[in-house]
This record gives structure tokens, C-alpha cells and sequence, in this order.
């Protein structure tokens, strides 16, 4: 948001401030309906929608469910041995939260939409070249360990990706950009 929008949405906050003291001479809408109504100011229109887009950003890609399953997809990628796909599980974890540090560390210093831009595009590449390899690979290759180990490198760059960027920007983003009487 730019500055004139932010002047904007001061003026809103303040005047939206001194309206609940006459709030007993017009009917109050509820804040939902107030966010998406006439009423509501362009701006507080336009951070809702970034805030909703950024976190349905989040749950669209379905990294949680893919991180809950993931020992049974290494299963279904070809991995039997119990003992590996354990080490992977860990690798996953120590991948996740390298990433969420190395985030923490350097979304300050990128700023948050070119990491959430990164992170955006390289998930649908990562997502991407996961369709092909199981498009792709033979019927002799798919039920292989070394099938396994490619899917495994795939889904932990993939949860890497999204871990630097859409994990926390998702979070950071709407709890700067919106007010306080909004969230």
C-alpha cells in the first residue's frame, strides 16, 4: 500500500473510532460485512483480498497433508525399508526447519513479496517436475529406491520452497497490513 493509502486508512481507523461513540444513532454492521461492503474504503477492500489471497496461497498448495503422508508416498514411491524412510522423515524435518530459519533470517533483508513471489514459483516448478517424473519414468524405474530417492529430493526441495517464503509470509503478511480492529 502506498502512502496516500495508508493516510486513508488512518483517517478510516480514527473516524471508525470516533463513529462507535454515535454507534447508538446508526445500526452497526458486523465486521464482515463491513469489510466487503460499500462502506469500507478501496484500501481496507484491497488489504483484506491480499491478506485471503496470501493465505489461501498457503493451504492451496496442501503441504501440510503432503507432510503428514509422506512416509506412505515414499512407500508408494518404491521405498520398503521402514529404516530409510524413517532417516527421510527426519531429513524432512531438519530440511523444514533449516528453512524456516534461514527465512526468518532473510525476509527482512529481500522483503516479503520477492521471497513470497520466489517461493510461489519455485513450488509450481518443484510441483511441476514431480507430474513429470511419474509421467515420465518407466513402469521398470517407478517401484525402484532410486524412484524413491528422486520423489524424496522433490518433496523436501518442494517443502524447502515453500518454507522460505509462503510458510511465513503467510502469517507476517496480513498482521502488517491490517489494522488491529480488522483482524
Amino acid at each position: 500500500l502506498n502512502d496516500k493509502s495508508m493516510n486513508e486508512l488512518s483517517r478510516n481507523e480514527e473516524s471508525t473510532h470516533a463513529d462507535s461513540e454515535n454507534s447508538h444513532k446508526k445500526p452497526s454492521l458486523s465486521a464482515f460485512y463491513y469489510l466487503f461492503s460499500k462502506d469500507s474504503p478501496p484500501p481496507v477492500r484491497l488489504a483484506v483480498m491480499i491478506a485471503v489471497g496470501v493465505a489461501a496461497s498457503q493451504l492451496i498448495t496442501g503441504l501440510d497433508a503432503i507432510t503428514f503422508n509422506y512416509a506412505f508416498y515414499m512407500q508408494a514411491a518404491g521405498i520398503q525399508s521402514r529404516t530409510l524412510i524413517s532417516g527421510l522423515v527426519v531429513i524432512l524435518g531438519i530440511c523444514k526447519f533449516a528453512t524456516a530459519m534461514l527465512s526468518a533470517r532473510i525476509i527482512d533483508l529481500t522483503g516479503r513479496r520477492p521471497l513470497l513471489l520466489f517461493s510461489s514459483i519455485s513450488v509450481v516448478c518443484v510441483i511441476l517436475s514431480i507430474s513429470l517424473a511419474f509421467g515420465f519414468a518407466s513402469n521398470s524405474l517407478r517401484g525402484t529406491s532410486t524412484f524413491g530417492l528422486l520423489i524424496a529430493f522433490f518433496i523436501n526441495l518442494l517443502i524447502c520452497c515453500f518454507e522460505i517464503g509462503l510458510g511465513p509470509g503467510c502469517w507476517l503478511v496480513p498482521s502488517e497490513i491490517l489494522f488491529n480492529k480488522i483482524r
